[in-house]
């Protein structure tokens, strides 16, 4: 595959530069979890939307219990982290308490550092139709 990319007009087309990446595990659970997304524009009826947020604290608190519990159930089960916890990686971690799935752990092509070692903190994040 090739993608096109457009520089003041031209055309140019590099050729291979989606590059391949290793399989990673899907999860597809089907939830009745459906997140809410709060979106303030400033309009004059901002402050009557910000009072409606604050309203519905409770909502967010809850919703937030939810999603811990979809993933205390369905994910935490399922996933390990050992890659990161190795005494090798785990300086390389910014945060202790966030690390990345085995399953869809980002590794370098090379290794770097010190104690050599192709881990970064990092995980894929796949988009569908992308």
């Amino acid at each position: 595959l090739a993608c096109v990319v457009l520089l003041a007009g031209v055309t140019v087309v590099v050729a291979g530069c989606i590059k391949k990446r290793r399989t990673v595990v899907v999860h597809t659970i089907k939830t009745d979890i459906t997140p809410s997304h709060v979106i303030f524009q400033n309009t004059e009826t901002l402050n009557d939307d910000l009072d409606t947020a604050v309203a519905l604290q409770d909502e967010l608190i809850e919703e937030y219990r939810t999603l811990e519990t979809h993933v205390k159930n369905h994910i935490d089960p399922r996933e390990t982290t050992e890659i990161a916890k190795t005494e090798q990686n785990f300086h390389r971690n910014r945060y202790q308490d966030i690390l990345p799935f085995d399953s869809n752990v980002v590794l370098l092509k090379k290794e770097t550092g010190d104690k050599k070692s192709n881990y970064i903190n990092a995980s894929w994040i796949n988009f569908d139709g992308i």
